[in-house]
């Protein structure tokens, strides 16, 4: 039994050593053991055994990888072409690599930045052979209609000229409807997001500022809260910044502020401008949403056979939203650039 466990320590030596040594080893052992009896003797045996061992073994590694690296410094040094080429090629590979799977990593495998992201869906209308953006009616009657959602929101993009402190500066937002920011489950890292009350016509102007512009324009004040602002010359109060992990729909998106009713309540039918996001309640799967959606996308070509002819629902998952085709060209750039490495 201890000749055993013996054998078995000596797998931490360099597979070279033990086929020279081991066998001597072994035997070593076992006259020292047969040597050892009472359990003073043996723990003093095991004690020493140990120490031997793991000291050993390390200085044994640390001889052959000295050894090796001399032969491949002497080799290298024999053909300085050949080293720089291999030097270069695995920079290269290992760079590619990095690079490939970082991106992979971020948009196949790393969890979306949002509380229980399975359950948030994307909503498109689905004529003949694409996809496209909702109408504001078809928006409302969907959000009406729908029991498989716990809440729906709607955003379009927005640009505006910003003029808060220092040089006025050109942004990228998005006009959202009141119910979106609250669904996606982020909090703001200060202050509060805009109400339904905020979206009727004569209330005071407000917006919700992302963390890189907080600290871009404002030095990442935290006195920020109440200060006003000019976009595009109409006032409008800061009353919310967002966590800096906080990105939606796009890490170039820099505000977020009130959709008016007026848009809102647009009732051209055939005018598709709103993008959709929806959170499912829970215990609705996506293909019990897709079915709900489907016969409700019938129901309204029905009652409006011009506007919404051949007009299907489409819902994916946020993650989803990423095309075959793109995935298929991460998993092929991963590949080549391991056949690289």
């Amino acid at each position: 039994m201890r000749t055993t466990f013996y054998r078995a320590l000596l797998h931490l030596y360099p597979a070279s050593f033990r086929r020279e040594y081991g066998g001597e080893m072994v035997a070593l052992f076992a006259m020292r053991s047969r040597q050892a009896t009472g359990i003073m003797p043996t723990v003093v045996l095991w004690s020493g055994t140990l120490v031997e061992v793991l000291g050993n073994a390390v200085a044994a590694h640390w001889d052959i990888l000295r050894q090796d690296l001399r032969y491949t410094v002497r080799t290298l040094a024999r053909s300085p072409g050949f080293a720089i080429t291999a030097i270069l090629v695995t920079a290269l590979g290992v760079g590619a690599n990095t690079a490939a799977f970082s991106v992979a990593d971020f948009v196949l495998i790393r969890p979306l930045p949002f509380p229980e992201p399975d359950r948030l869906v994307n909503l498109w209308e689905r004529p003949p052979g694409y996809r496209m953006e909702l109408s504001p009616p078809n928006y409302r009657d969907w959000k009406a209609m729908s029991n498989s959602f716990e809440a729906m929101g709607a955003f379009h993009g927005e640009a505006a000229n910003l003029v808060g402190q220092g040089e006025p500066e050109r942004v990228t937002g998005v006009a959202a409807t009141a119910d979106l920011l609250p669904l996606l489950g982020v909090s703001p890292a200060l202050g509060r997001v805009f109400t339904a009350e905020e979206e009727r016509s004569g209330a005071d102007g407000t917006v919700v500022l992302s963390d890189g512009l907080w600290r871009r324009s404002f030095g990442g004040d935290s006195g920020v809260l109440g200060r006003r602002v000019l976009m595009d010359g109409n006032p409008r109060v800061i009353i919310g910044v967002m966590p800096g992990a906080f990105h939606f729909p796009n890490r170039s998106v820099a505000f977020w502020i009130p959709m008016p009713l007026s848009q809102q309540n647009s009732p051209e039918r055939d005018d598709n401008w709103f993008q959709a996001v929806a959170r499912l309640k829970r215990g609705v799967t996506l293909q019990q949403a897709r079915a709900e959606m489907s016969v409700i996308a019938a129901q309204l070509e029905r009652r409006y056979p011009r506007e919404n002819e051949k007009v299907g629902a489409l819902v994916n998952g946020l993650r989803e939203e990423l095309s075959t085709q793109s995935r298929l060209l991460l998993v092929a750039l991963c590949g080549a650039s391991v056949c690289v490495l």
